[in-house]
C-alpha cells in the first residue's frame, strides 16, 4: 500500500495543506471528519495513514487532505415548471405554463389567454373561445381516462326474512337475531326452516 501511496506522493504534495511538527490526527481515516491525515517520511518519500488520535513522529511531516472538494460553478437554470391553476375558468386570464383541468382531461398554455365571458353558452354559462381544447392557446397535458366497465352487483338488503317471500342470489336477510345471504333462487314456502337453508348465514 505504501509503494502506491509512494507514486501517487507528488500529486497529494500539490493538492494536500502541508504542515511542519507532529500535528495529531483528527480526520476521517479511522475515525471521521472531513480530511484524512498522514505524514510523510521525507527521506525515502513513504506515506503513513494516520488514525483518530496519532500524531507523526519527529522525521515525519504532517500533511492533510479535504475528502470533499471544493464547490463547483453553478449549473444552468433548468427549463421552466408548470403553474397549475386548479379548474379552468372562462373569465380568468392565464400565461404560458399555467396549467388547468378542463373536460376531464389538463391542459397546459402555450400563449396568453385572456379572460372573456361571452354569449352562447348552455344556461347563461360564460363562453370562452379561447378555452380548452384551442390549440392555439393550449397543448394536451393527460388525456382523461375510458369509462371503467360496470363492476358486479353486491348483496341487496331486504330486510326480515319472510317464508312468504321469493328471494334472488345475493338477497340478504336477516332472521332470528343473524344475517343470511341468499346462494341461489328461494321461491316461497310456508315452510320457514326449508326456505332458510338456502341461505348461508353471515
Amino acid at each position: 500500500m505504501h509503494k502506491k501511496l509512494k507514486k501517487l506522493l507528488p500529486w497529494l504534495l500539490a493538492v494536500v495543506a502541508a504542515s511542519s511538527g507532529s500535528a495529531l490526527a483528527t480526520g476521517m481515516f479511522g475515525g471521521g471528519g472531513n480530511t484524512i491525515d498522514a505524514c510523510v517520511k521525507p527521506s525515502n518519500g513513504s506515506v503513513r495513514l494516520l488514525d483518530t488520535g496519532q500524531a507523526c513522529n519527529s522525521n515525519e511531516q504532517a500533511i492533510s487532505w479535504n475528502i470533499q472538494g471544493p464547490k463547483g460553478d453553478t449549473g444552468p437554470i433548468g427549463p421552466q415548471g408548470l403553474n397549475w391553476k386548479g379548474p379552468y375558468s372562462p373569465t380568468a386570464s392565464y400565461v404560458v405554463h399555467d396549467a388547468v383541468q378542463h373536460g376531464g382531461s389538463s391542459w397546459v398554455a402555450i400563449a396568453p389567454v385572456t379572460g372573456f365571458c361571452g354569449a352562447g353558452g348552455t344556461g347563461g354559462v360564460c363562453v370562452n373561445p379561447a378555452a380548452p381544447p384551442n390549440p392555439n392557446y393550449w397543448d394536451l397535458l393527460a388525456l382523461h381516462g375510458d369509462k371503467g366497465d360496470q363492476g358486479d352487483p353486491g348483496p341487496v338488503w331486504r330486510g326480515a326474512y319472510s317464508a312468504s317471500q321469493t328471494y334472488e342470489p345475493d338477497d340478504v336477510v336477516s332472521f332470528h337475531g343473524a344475517s343470511y345471504i341468499s346462494t341461489r333462487i328461494s321461491r316461497r314456502s310456508r315452510v320457514r326452516r326449508r326456505a332458510s337453508t338456502r341461505m348461508r348465514r353471515g
